[in-house]
C-alpha cells in the first residue's frame, strides 16, 4: 500500500489523513482488533515516515463488522426497535445500545493512546478539526451501525433532528468531509431522506463503506449542493483473500483540484485501476452560505 501511494506523490503533502470507513474486524471480536492493530499501526508508521512534514490525523469509524453480537440481548433489542431522539441528551442509549461496539472502541482508544474509551454520545458521532496549511479541515464521522442487527436489514436510523444541532454547516473549512459506513439504501426512508439532505448541506465529500466495491460519483443540487461521493472496496474479502482494494483521494487546495485513484490487488503489488481525470475541487455552494465575502467599491 505504502509503495503505491508514494508513487502518486513522492514530495510535498502537508496533509495525510488515514480514514477507515468501518469493519475493521469481521464479527467485532477482540482477537481481531488485536490482529488489526499493528497492521494499521505500520500503516500509519509507513506515512509519517514518507510525509514527515505532514500534518496527520487516523480516524476510524464502525460498520456492522464491529458488532459482537454474542453480545446482543433482548433489552438492546427493545432498545433499538424506535429510539427516541429526543432523550438522546446524557448519552446512556448510545451506549447501551453500542455495548456490542465495546472491542472497537477500545481498539480506538487503544490505537490513539487515549485515557479513556469513548463513551455515550461520542460513540454516535464525532467532529475531528484541524489546520492543514493554515487552513481549517473537518472531518465528521457518524456510527451509522449503532441499531446494526445481526441478520442487518434495511431499517437503519440514525437521530437527524439531533445531529442538526451537532453538525454545522462549517461554512469557513476548506474542505468538510462526512464519513459513514453504510449507502442511504440501509436506513429507513423518511430517515434516509432526511439524513441525506443533512449530509449534502454540510459536506464536501462524503466516504461510505459497507457495499465492498469501489465507486466515485458526483452529485449537484438544485439548491447548490455540490457533492463528491467516494464509496470504498473492501481491503480484505472474507470469501476472497485475493481480493483487495483501497482509494486515494487527493485534494489540492491551491491549484483547487482533486483526483480519486482506486487500487486493486493484482497477486503481486496494488495497481491503479481507474483512468486518472483531474478535476475541479469545488467546495460545496450550500455550505458556503454562512461566509462573508470582501466586497470593494468604488
Amino acid at each position: 500500500m505504502l509503495a503505491a501511494i508514494r508513487s502518486l506523490f513522492p514530495g510535498d503533502v502537508t496533509g495525510c489523513l488515514l480514514i477507515v470507513t468501518g469493519d475493521v474486524a469481521f464479527a467485532g471480536l477482540k482477537a481481531e482488533y488485536d490482529l488489526a492493530l499493528p497492521f494499521f499501526r505500520g500503516l500509519q508508521h509507513g506515512l509519517n515516515k514518507l510525509y514527515a512534514a505532514a500534518q496527520h490525523r487516523t480516524i476510524f469509524i464502525p460498520g456492522n463488522h464491529d458488532c459482537n453480537f454474542k453480545e446482543d440481548d433482548q433489552a438492546r433489542q427493545k432498545l433499538i426497535e424506535d429510539p427516541d431522539p429526543n432523550m438522546l441528551a446524557d448519552g446512556s442509549i448510545v451506549t447501551a445500545a453500542t455495548t456490542i461496539q465495546s472491542n472497537f472502541f477500545e481498539f480506538c482508544r487503544e490505537f490513539s493512546g487515549a485515557a479513556n474509551v469513548a463513551e455515550g454520545l461520542d460513540r454516535l458521532y464525532c467532529v475531528h478539526e484541524f489546520q492543514v496549511s493554515g487552513r481549517p479541515i473537518v472531518v465528521r464521522a457518524l456510527n451509522s451501525a449503532w441499531t446494526s442487527r445481526k441478520q442487518e436489514t434495511r431499517m437503519l436510523t440514525l437521530p437527524v433532528k439531533h445531529l442538526v444541532e451537532k453538525f454545522p454547516v462549517a461554512a469557513n473549512s476548506a474542505v468538510a468531509i462526512t464519513a459513514i459506513h453504510h449507502p442511504y439504501n440501509w436506513f429507513e426512508p423518511d430517515n434516509a431522506r432526511a439524513l441525506r439532505k443533512l449530509l449534502e448541506e454540510s459536506s464536501d465529500v462524503i466516504l461510505t463503506g459497507h457495499e465492498h466495491s469501489s465507486s466515485t460519483y458526483t452529485k449537484t443540487g438544485l439548491t447548490g449542493e455540490q457533492n463528491e461521493y467516494i464509496e470504498g472496496g473492501v481491503l480484505q474479502e472474507t470469501e476472497d483473500a485475493a481480493s483487495s482494494s483501497f482509494n486515494v483521494v487527493v485534494i489540492d487546495l491551491k491549484s483547487e483540484t482533486q483526483e480519486v485513484h482506486h487500487f486493486a490487488w493484482t497477486g503481486e503489488l496494488y495497481e491503479r485501476v481507474n483512468e486518472i481525470v483531474a478535476r475541479p475541487f469545488v467546495r460545496n455552494k450550500y455550505r458556503l452560505r454562512g461566509e462573508f465575502e470582501l466586497m470593494i467599491t468604488a
